[in-house]
């Protein structure tokens, strides 16, 4: 079988999001904001139409993940000098922060 590829990179699929660096001693960079640009690439075999995945699908299916990821803060699912907190009930799959969550960072959590 052949493994055929269809990608896309366009200027439209961008989000915006806020990030900050913690460094070991306890400390953090301030937190800060970046553009990102996306491209995504995808493999497979042909489908009935002859497509690996349909073009006009990716695109929209690429700008619904974008819009979860546009305007928020990123940060680590891990860290030992980083904390979070949520005075809301979160969904388990959430991984998003609430207007009423705090974060902090901590020496040696």
């Amino acid at each position: 079988m052949t493994d055929y590829r269809v990608a896309v990179g366009k200027e439209a699929l961008v989000f915006a999001a806020a990030h900050f660096i913690t460094f070991g001693h306890g400390g953090c960079e301030p937190l800060h904001g970046h553009n990102y640009r996306v491209g995504v690439t995808l493999a497979g075999d042909l489908d009935r139409h002859s497509m690996v995945y349909d073009f006009v699908a990716l695109r929209r299916d690429m700008q619904a993940i974008l819009a979860e990821l546009d305007h928020r803060v990123i940060l680590p699912q891990s860290n030992p000098d980083l904390e979070v907190e949520s005075s809301e009930p979160q969904p388990e799959q959430s991984q998003s922060l609430s207007r009423n969550s705090s974060c902090r960072c901590h020496r040696g959590l």
